[in-house]
């Protein structure tokens, strides 16, 4: 399944969703917004530090190492697998700014959901 269609997917959730979908603003460029600002403003959006499965987040390790994250050889996010995390909040639209993302799971936990068009570039 591709990216662009989960994207949709979310948006479609959101819409039947008990928590109305919220939208913001994406970053004026992603230039300046590195990978791990992206992975961080994710563990802020969705209250990280209650997070159940989210130890060693922020710290100082690689993060292709933190819990969730995926990378390619390169180094770069290429998929966040984060299934029963004890997410809540919602998703950065931040997320867009992750060039390589091609996976995101977010299943079971408590997330708002919208559209964030920049993923599907």
């Amino acid at each position: 399944m591709s990216l662009c269609i989960l994207a949709l997917l979310l948006a479609a959730l959101a819409l039947v969703s008990p928590i109305a979908a919220l939208q913001e603003s994406p970053p004026a460029s992603c230039e300046d917004v590195s990978e791990r600002m992206v992975l961080e403003a994710l563990y802020f959006n969705t209250n990280g530090p209650y997070w159940t499965q989210g130890h060693g987040w922020l710290d100082d390790q690689d993060l292709c190492d933190w819990r969730g994250v995926y990378c390619n050889e390169e180094g770069q996010v290429m998929a966040l697998w984060m299934e029963e995390f004890g997410m809540s909040g919602r998703l950065p639209v931040e997320l867009g700014c992750l060039p390589h993302l091609e996976l995101l799971s977010f299943e079971n936990n408590q997330l708002v959901t919208q559209f964030i068009p920049e993923i599907c570039q």
